[in-house]
């Protein structure tokens, strides 16, 4: 069953792309390294150009003579069999359209050589005849051929002189289309995702606008690709859906590659069945067409699949077998693929020599094509493969391309700083194997620079780069992004209510969770239309850096304080300690600043596992806590512990899982670590540095308060209320939405500690978003006393309840992540006394992605959140006694561990659960 020309009006060529470190890379297991991002394939899809008109005409002779044309061996062949060819066939473009037909056949049947051969000829006959629109389409269809042959050059100047013809000459929109999608696909491959998208809200929107479904599926499907790319599955998914939804047939030809796309998002997910599940039917259906290029994408994602599973042998024979076949179709892209799963597959068995030269191999490939992030992942396993050979040099100047590949990347992103973040999740592979190298041959503080570059990154820059927001829009602009903020709004307040009726339709409440989500990526896919827009120079200039040595240094000046910078491998853990040296630096007898590393032996896996158990036990109150509080010092913080024992107070960088353990927890000679010492965390040193040395206020005494608490929940009461309490009679925050008196209490206490003239309190219904939006910019403390929501799927959309009565028609109720990050804040300090605020999505390098991280990027440097759901009796008690310390000058690291202490002996709250919660994140030892 093959594509006949009727088929082709909303056909689908769909040329294999590079998948570029997504999060699907960094969810491979472990012994993988998350490696393999870039052999996943894209499945890019290119409006066919219509031919049903030619079908119609003259189908019998006209196709005949079509593929004589196609099969002939040469273009003195073809000269010859044109001249019999009537006029009229060549007046009316019917033989241009039927040879085009075969072109695209062979051009997804994997003939790449015949289409391209046939591409060339159609463009100079197109040429030849005066048929400057034949000409533009025909080099349209030419550079998909091009491109898989690793032509790239040539593609774009084909496709941009194609565009110039269709800009000046805009009565065939579909061939604009069809151009622009085209333009989105190459620059997809480059990694190039700013200028890719550009091109293809481009073509889905003037597709959308002619009803042209060969153009709106394509450009569905490219546009789900850049979010994959980026890391995000979950959005792109929705894209493909869509995509098939249009499609309308599960057998339909062309399914061999959506189910492609789509079962390669399943694994980003990690949901290895149904990616397995969605492979098994796009190999199905291309072996059932003979589409032979999506034959040897399925047995590379395969292998994939194999490999995280650790099936290695199993992994290796798919790999070999994709390769064998993308070097048969001479398709570079796919060769390139096949050779980098091979290279990892005998790297993770042991066979390092084997590995080396389909690694380079690969990366000489990839450097050809322009794909940075291909070059990057060869690049990558070829390092590791000469350090495990002892070939310490060469491992080097291979680490150090792949770190050179992903800082050229930086400024290609579409979007905002969480398309950056998911990102470069998967990049901090080459930079975590440089540290480990650095350490191995004992040059520490290189290695903790080389970590700190790995760290934060999207952070810092967007933090001291600046935001874009005040860029000037047009009226159309302006007007789209407020209907759909709106949309987003009352959606959010039918849901809202829906789940506080008496009778709970559990229908309607999933068909609104569903429009939620589309409206929210409605959104987003606005804001990052508005970003890919901007011209290069217009583009914000990612230039931070990491803290100097000096920088850092000054941060455990004085001795009473020492960093923990952790590195989480798959194999190891390596925790560096910055610490003031007792010896005098200088013949002035200053002192200066020490780096020790300490490898551990704790592999990924395992660590994730006992932090995420550790966690859950005090979050459940668990009674036997204490013993994996005592197994996990031992494992993380004993090794250390002589280099920073005379400090007093430790500033924590996490890693990976470690995000998830709370260190102030952890036991030792039956005390916990928060007995001993004030404990903080910061997502990087840099970010430390930085935020540390902002301007702050002349004196807490003149500090003022914004405090919100016990917000009216409308008609929401009664599903809590009916429920059973915890065994306190007291509400868990964030669990149910319930009314919190307490939370009422808190922050009334709070106006005496900063006096009325001080601080502005505002509750039930006065305790709406609105309110805190006008007045937050004015304040220096930031306290919020109500219920937190996780979003586990979307972490920039956790949020803070606000008064969900008198809803204004721009607000739900709901501060989310995504609002806060967007705001300009002066606080120095934001206290989320709420349930989960330190939660969030755990991204590689740039630590936890949540309400804290969106806070930061408002500017505020300081924020206290919790860990797990906590209860409102005994949060209230901890929270006054935190701000009556932290009003006495005490810095707020220290002061919550205070009131911790003073919580914990007080009868009934002797459990962590009670006291531990609560972390303090950026600079929480500076002053306020």
């Amino acid at each position: 069953m093959v594509p006949n020309e009727r088929d082709l009006e909303t056909a689908l060529i769909l040329p294999e792309n590079r998948n570029f470190f997504g999060k699907g890379a960094f969810l491979l297991p472990a012994i993988a390294g998350a490696l393999l991002c870039s052999a996943i394939p894209h499945e890019c899809i290119l409006a066919a150009e219509p031919v049903a008109a030619a079908a119609d005409s003259k189908p019998d002779p006209v196709k005949a003579l079509a593929t004589e044309l196609a099969n002939a061996a040469n273009d003195a062949e073809r000269e010859a069999l044109l001249k019999k060819a009537p006029p009229e066939w060549i007046a009316d473009h019917s033989l241009r359209k039927q040879l085009g037909v075969i072109e695209f056949q062979r051009t997804i049947e994997g003939d790449y050589l015949t289409a391209e051969s046939l591409g060339r000829f159609v463009v100079q006959f197109a040429a030849r005849h005066d048929d400057a629109e034949g000409v533009a389409i025909a080099q349209t269809q030419l550079a998909a051929a091009l491109r898989e042959f690793g032509e790239d050059d040539e593609a774009l100047a084909l496709l941009h002189q194609a565009l110039l013809y269709f800009e000046k000459n805009p009565g065939d929109s579909t061939g604009l289309v069809r151009t622009c999608q085209a333009l989105g696909v190459v620059y997809l491959y480059h990694a190039d995702f700013s200028r890719a998208l550009v091109f293809l809200d481009r073509a889905l929107t003037t597709a959308k606008k002619i009803g042209y479904t060969a153009g709106i599926i394509p450009s569905l499907n490219s546009m789900g690709e850049v979010y994959r790319s980026q890391g995000q599955p979950e959005r792109a998914l929705r894209f493909y859906q869509e995509a098939r939804g249009m499609v309308g047939d599960d057998t339909a030809w062309n399914m061999a590659f959506l189910f492609n796309n789509i079962g390669q998002c399943y694994e980003a997910m990690g949901d290895t069945e149904k990616a397995i599940d969605y492979i098994g039917r796009a190999r199905a259906v291309a072996e059932k067409v003979k589409f032979r290029p999506r034959v040897a994408t399925s047995l590379a994602v395969l292998g994939n699949l194999h490999l995280r599973r650790g099936e290695l042998d199993e992994a290796q024979k798919c790999y070999f077998e994709s390769l064998s076949l993308s070097v048969e179709l001479r398709d570079k892209v796919g060769e390139a693929r096949g050779l980098l799963g091979v290279a990892e597959a005998a790297r993770l068995k042991g066979d390092l020599e084997e590995a080396l030269q389909p690694a380079e191999h690969a990366a000489t490939l990839y450097r050809a094509m322009r794909d940075r992030a291909g070059v990057a992942a060869a690049q990558t396993i070829k390092g590791r493969c000469l350090r495990g050979l002892g070939r310490s040099d060469d491992a080097r100047m291979a680490l150090v391309d792949a770190i050179a590949q992903i800082e050229q990347m930086r400024g290609q992103l579409t979007g905002g700083a969480d398309e950056a973040k998911s990102f470069f999740a998967k990049a901090v592979a080459p930079y975590h194997e440089m540290v480990a190298m650095l350490v191995a041959e004992n040059r520490p503080e290189e290695a903790l620079m080389m970590a700190e570059r790995a760290s934060a990154r999207v952070l810092l820059d967007t933090l001291f780069a600046g935001k874009n927001e005040s860029r000037p829009l047009s009226d159309a602009d302006r007007a789209q992004r407020h209907q759909l903020n709106r949309r987003f709004v009352e959606l959010n307040q039918s849901l809202s209510q829906a789940r506080g009726s008496e009778k709970a339709d559990e229908k309607r409440i999933s068909d609104l969770e569903a429009d939620v989500a589309r409206a929210r990526d409605d959104r987003e896919n606005f804001e990052a239309h508005l970003d890919a827009s901007q011209s290069d120079s217009e583009r914000k200039q990612l230039i931070t850096e990491t803290a100097s040595p000096a920088e850092m240094a000054q941060l455990v000046s004085g001795g009473r304080t020492a960093l923990l910078k952790f590195v989480v491998r798959d194999d190891q853990t390596l925790v560096f300690v910055l610490h003031e040296d007792n010896e005098p630096g200088s013949s002035n007898g200053k002192k200066r600043a020490r780096i020790e590393v300490f490898p551990l032996a704790v592999k990924r896996d395992e660590l994730a596992k006992r932090a995420a158990e550790f966690r859950k036990n005090l979050a459940e109150r668990a009674l036997d806590w204490r013993k994996p509080a005592h197994q996990l010092y031992e494992a993380l913080l004993k090794p250390s512990e002589a280099a920073w024992t005379g400090a007093g107070h430790l500033i924590i960088v996490p890693d990976g899982p470690l995000w998830e353990l709370p260190f102030q927890a952890l036991h030792a000679d039956d005390r916990s670590l928060i007995e001993k010492r004030t404990v903080s965390y910061a997502p990087s040193i840099s970010f430390l540095a930085r935020a540390s040395n902002k301007p702050r206020s002349d004196s807490l005494r003149s500090a003022r308060l914004l405090a919100l608490g016990n917000p009216a929940l409308a008609g929401t009461e009664h599903k809590s209320l009916a429920k059973n309490r915890s065994r306190s009679n007291a509400a868990l925050m964030g669990a149910d939405w319930q009314p919190l008196p307490a939370a009422e209490k808190q922050v009334a206490e709070l106006r005496k500690i900063y006096t009325p003239e001080r601080s502005s309190i505002f509750v039930g219904t006065a305790a709406r978003e609105e309110v805190f939006k006008r007045e937050a910019g004015k304040f220096d403390i930031l306290h919020f006393a109500t219920h937190g929501v996780l979003n586990d799927q979307a972490p920039l959309y956790s949020y803070l309840l606000l008064s969900q009565a008198n809803l204004s028609a721009d607000e739900d109720g709901m501060l989310e992540g995504y609002e806060l990050m967007r705001m300009n804040l002066r606080a120095r300090l934001a206290v989320l006394s709420a349930c989960e605020t330190a939660r969030g999505e755990i991204t590689a390098g740039e630590g936890i992605t949540g309400l804290s991280w969106a806070l930061f990027l408002a500017g505020c440097p300081t924020t206290v959140v919790s860990q797990w759901k906590v209860e409102s009796e005994s949060n209230t008690v901890l929270m006054v006694d935190f701000h009556r310390r932290l009003r006495d000058g005490i810095a707020p690291a220290e002061a919550l561990r205070q009131a911790s202490l003073a919580l914990a002996r007080q009868p009934g709250y002797h459990h962590p659960f009670y006291w531990a919660p609560f972390v303090v994140v950026g600079a929480g030892s500076d002053k306020l």
